[in-house]
């Protein structure tokens, strides 16, 4: 049947197309909703039926946008709202190595951040959002489904989307974060982190986002930082924040020239007041200062490196937490090209390998 579809929809008119698009959509929903507020939580949609469902459509839509010079504005609404309607069985089922709909999201995805205006995205952002049940007394797999969906398609696009508007990272953006990034649910709290990860990655849009990225560094470094001390974000989450939130510190510096030394100071403040059973966390808020040290003037930077030394050798680290400590800062010093960077190093390194 999908092969049929495929190809008698591939031929057919663009009206067509629109109805047929249009009736896979409510149909979508309709199936969604009946089993939104099913009873049994962990029903299994990998089966026969469900399945069948995923591929028909999913081939089918493939096949449409792979035909089409220019994808119409409405077809973006109707294919996401699709997806989000099924994503309770396509989590099921597993969508990777589907080629289909890996290329049916990818096109979705450069199509509606890089071709068409900014209001068209956040018009089907929101409305993907009024489809998430909130406050649903009884949470199953579909709502969450919905909700990831959600989630990590902001997080695919909010890197690449142009002119990102104030008013929409704070009556939509922000509001997200505060409700989920808090959630019970691990896999819903990294995706709300992915997600403020590709906002705040963003270098396409105009220096209001700069400006936002500027005046929130500090205090989305500072929240990240606080789960994953409460063990709510796991060490390669946080490192990854900071690691890929750094790289925008270059163009944020152009607003606030201390920013990076401010970010260093306060992850050095969390070490220092860390408890005598939080060892494990001082070695990964530690390699989180060395991934910092790339951003400082040449003034700050022998200094910082001290500093690294310094509780290398005052904190009672495992000889592995050692090791992967300083593999991290020789990846980073040997990655600079900086004579002072690998003087120091040799300079200290009879010190360093004592720590080993």
């Amino acid at each position: 049947m999908a092969k049929t579809l495929q190809t008698s929809l591939a031929n057919g008119s663009i009206t067509s197309v629109n109805n047929f698009l249009t009736q896979v959509c409510r149909s979508s929903y309709n199936m969604n909703f009946k089993e939104l507020n099913s009873l049994t939580a962990d029903k299994d949609y990998a089966n026969k039926h469900y399945s069948g469902i995923l591929f028909t459509i999913v081939i089918s839509i493939n096949s449409i946008l792979q035909t089409v010079p220019e994808i119409p504005i409405i077809w973006y609404s109707q294919v996401l709202m699709t997806l989000l309607n099924i994503n309770f069985i396509a989590t099921d089922v597993g969508v990777v190595g589907f080629d289909s709909y890996e290329s049916v999201y990818e096109i979705l995805c450069s199509g509606i951040t890089m071709t068409v205006k900014p209001d068209t995205y956040y018009s089907v952002a929101r409305t993907m959002r009024d489809n998430v049940w909130v406050n649903q007394s009884y949470q199953n797999k579909v709502n969450k489904s919905k909700l990831l969906f959600l989630l990590n398609f902001l997080g695919s696009t909010l890197c690449h989307v142009s002119m990102i508007s104030s008013n929409f990272i704070s009556t939509f953006i922000e509001p997200l974060k505060k409700t989920y990034v808090t959630s019970a649910e691990e896999e819903i709290r990294e995706s709300v982190h992915i997600m403020m990860l590709s906002l705040f990655t963003n270098n396409s849009s105009a220096n209001n986002l700069l400006h936002w990225q500027a005046r929130h560094y500090l205090d989305h470094i500072e929240l990240s930082t606080d789960q994953f001390m409460l063990g709510n974000i796991s060490e390669k989450q946080l490192t990854m924040i900071y690691q890929e939130m750094s790289s925008r510190l270059p163009s944020l510096q152009a607003i606030d020239r201390h920013l990076a030394r401010e970010v260093l100071h306060r992850t050095y403040l969390r070490i220092l007041n860390c408890s005598s059973g939080e060892r494990t966390k001082q070695a990964v808020l530690l390699k989180c200062i060395v991934y910092q040290l790339a951003y400082l003037s040449e003034n700050h930077f022998v200094g910082w490196l001290d500093t690294v030394q310094e509780l290398l050798s005052s904190i009672p680290f495992s000889k592995e937490e050692c090791d992967d400590i300083l593999t991290t800062l020789w990846n980073f010093l040997s990655h600079r090209r900086s004579d002072t960077a690998l003087k120091w190093w040799y300079g200290h390194l009879d010190t360093l390998r004592s720590r080993l």
